[in-house]
């Protein structure tokens, strides 16, 4: 289980501020254990890319999500930003303004008998290096019924694990203990049984 933490630092990341389609922000990427490769095996990992039809960051640039991705595995496997629309009516059922993050396949309909994890991964840069924790996060599922996965790792060391269950919110506030520059942070979201719908994802990157 993670660790909880309230210890309050200087921001390094603030996901829902600093992402985009381009991944500018330094040090901060996108990316999903392709297959045959398990979660934890950092070095197999591929990043996501933009989606030359939309605004997402997703798995194959020739292949936009859904039916006709090329991977069996991602094939709903994104990243973007909801935007309520200008012209679009408010739904006050959906919440706008927020990083949504899709799975990929589940181990009991992928081609590989393997979870298919979307990880956000943070790098440490220079002059950032000290006592880092995950703060004011935020987690849920977008339909009720829905549950999933969340593991944080550092480097090769394993930091927790936890279900998610339902669309309540909740947390994964933990420290992460010392890291030094160049030090990789992975948030690692997967698949409940068969489903890889969506999770709604915050998190704050501190150092003290």
């Amino acid at each position: 289980m993670l660790v909880h933490t309230n210890v309050s630092a200087k921001v390094l990341l603030d996901l829902n501020a600093d992402f985009n389609v381009k991944n500018t922000k330094p040090g901060l990427s996108f990316k999903w254990n392709p297959e045959w490769v398990e979660l934890g095996n950092h070095v197999g990992y591929k990043d996501l890319v933009k989606n030359p039809k939309g605004p997402d960051l997703i798995a194959e640039a020739e292949h936009s999500p859904g039916m006709d991705s090329q991977s069996k595995n991602a094939k709903w496997l994104r990243v973007y930003k909801l935007v309520k629309h200008p012209s679009a009516p408010e739904n006050p059922e959906i919440e706008y303004d927020v990083i949504r993050m899709a799975p990929g396949a589940a181990k009991s309909v992928s081609s590989d008998d393997i979870d298919h994890y979307i990880i956000a991964t943070y790098t440490i840069q220079p002059e950032e290096a000290g006592e880092i924790s995950i703060k004011n996060s935020k987690i849920y599922r977008i339909q009720e019924q829905e549950y999933g996965q969340i593991s944080i790792y550092v480097n090769d060391r394993h930091i927790g694990s936890d279900k998610l269950v339902g669309d309540t919110p909740s947390s994964f506030n933990t420290s992460l203990g010392r890291l030094e520059v160049g030090d990789t942070v992975y948030i690692a979201l997967g698949p409940g049984r068969t489903s890889s719908i969506g999770f709604v994802t915050q998190f704050e990157l501190h150092s003290n």
